[in-house]
């Protein structure tokens, strides 16, 4: 857990935050046993799974309240929080701390740090390595074809955009909103080192799509104590 005291020399850069970048979207199945293993745990009577529908995330930020960042992060599934389903962010890994510190105290998202390269190759695929201490712990080769087709988050409903996050004693939920361009995808190759990142890869794979020049914008959330 991280905050201003005990990372000082950060500035706080308080909600809401309005982002853009581009990014993958990568929508798997994942199976029961995967989410035994790796779903969050909550009080028993919330947070109950949902639907075993979710996704891996890996964003490049180009500009943020934060400044630039890149950031890679597991949505495990929906999870029932009172009458509604939202998804929880399991796994996050960015690569400032500016990021780490306010994604912690503004939306209570467990962020951690790590290091990112991303390689443009000549045939338009691109190659993602996600490191720690120099290690590797998530490869991924890309390759997106196809028309770049307009989206908005107003297509959505509420709840599949309401992130909640359990944080100290309380829940976070915030509401995003954005629009941007999505693009057909494909995985190419994909390796991970469950030790530091759930290993997705036996997961079936439902869609993949490129986000590019997007719009998204964190608000303030809502906060309510967890109630034991």
């Amino acid at each position: 857990m991280y905050d201003f005291e005990t990372h000082p020399h950060i500035q706080p850069e308080p909600a809401p935050w309005t982002l853009h970048g581009n990014g993958y979207i990568l929508l798997f199945r994942f199976s029961r046993a995967f989410l035994e293993q790796h779903a969050p745990r909550f009080p028993d009577h919330t947070g109950r799974l949902g639907l075993r529908i979710g996704c891996v995330i890996l964003v490049d930020y180009t500009a943020s309240n934060a400044g630039p960042y890149r950031e890679l992060l597991l949505i495990p599934g929906l999870f029932h929080y009172g009458r509604r389903r939202h998804p929880t962010i399991s796994n996050i890994y960015v690569s400032t701390w500016d990021s780490i510190v306010n994604g912690h105290v503004n939306w209570g998202i467990p962020k951690v740090h790590a290091d990112f390269h991303i390689e443009a190759e000549a045939d338009g695929s691109r190659r993602v390595q996600v490191s720690r201490e120099n290690k590797p712990f998530v490869s991924l080769h890309l390759r997106s074809r196809g028309p770049r087709i307009p989206v908005h988050t107003a297509l959505a409903p509420k709840g599949l955009r309401t992130v909640v996050q359990p944080y100290r004693g309380r829940f976070y939920r915030t509401c995003l909103s954005g629009s941007g361009r999505i693009q057909p995808t494909r995985l190419l190759a994909a390796e991970v080192d469950d030790a530091l990142f759930p290993d997705f890869t036996d997961s079936k794979l439902l869609a993949a799509v490129r986000v590019t020049d997007f719009t998204l914008r964190f608000p303030m959330p809502h906060v309510e104590d967890i109630v034991d």
